[in-house]
């Protein structure tokens, strides 16, 4: 009996000590595509990343906050923007570059330690892929795919600011349309990305 009333007072405790917040987020980031396994032809010898792009998101956040451990899910809108160069076989002929940009629906669930203003954390990040503002997918893009950011921040107040590390952990197209000819490939995203957050309630 003693046994429960301490399991039961230890719960109302930490239940005491949870906290739930909600606000908006909304980010900046520099993406550039992962290529890898790129099958090329007679035409095309390679196919790798260009310089990195600004890409943006923007959309709301929920954190439970228990002692110094918190959990956040995030719902944002990314607009991913970034482009690969394609090698040509043939003597003379310049690099072109092809773009790769799509938009997305991202739900990051990350899982952090507070430690005075300082924030850790990380997490899987799952996404639902639309709209191929390239048009040089070739109705290749994927419908979901996943992966992981970690990253650091601080809190200050309502206000959160997070430098954060992300990457595919599965392709989010396998082929690219080049010259109107297509072409596999394993293509992800990597960002580094600027996150601010604002706690409303």
């Amino acid at each position: 009996m003693k046994k429960l009333l301490f399991a039961c007072s230890v719960l109302l405790s930490l239940n005491a000590s949870a906290q739930v917040d909600f606000g908006l987020r909304a980010g900046a980031s520099l993406s550039s595509p992962r290529i890898e396994n790129f099958q090329g032809k007679n035409t095309i010898s390679d196919f790798e990343h260009d310089a990195s792009e600004l890409s943006y998101q923007a959309g709301v956040y929920a954190r439970l906050k228990l002692l110094a451990f918190f959990v956040q899910g995030e719902l944002y809108f990314t607009q991913i923007n970034q482009s690969a160069l394609a090698s040509f076989t043939a003597l003379n002929a310049p690099p072109k570059t092809i773009d790769l940009s799509f938009s997305r629906i991202d739900l990051p669930i990350l899982l952090g330690l507070k430690m005075g203003p300082i924030r850790i954390m990380g997490g899987p990040i799952f996404s639902s892929n639309f709209n191929d503002v390239s048009g040089n997918l070739n109705n290749d893009l994927q419908a979901a795919s996943l992966g992981y950011q970690v990253g650091v921040g601080a809190e200050f107040s309502k206000l959160f600011i997070d430098l954060r590390y992300e990457s595919g952990l599965g392709n989010w197209a396998n082929a690219v349309l080049i010259d109107n000819s297509s072409y596999q490939s394993d293509i992800r995203t990597t960002q580094i990305m600027l996150c601010l957050g604002f706690e409303l309630f």
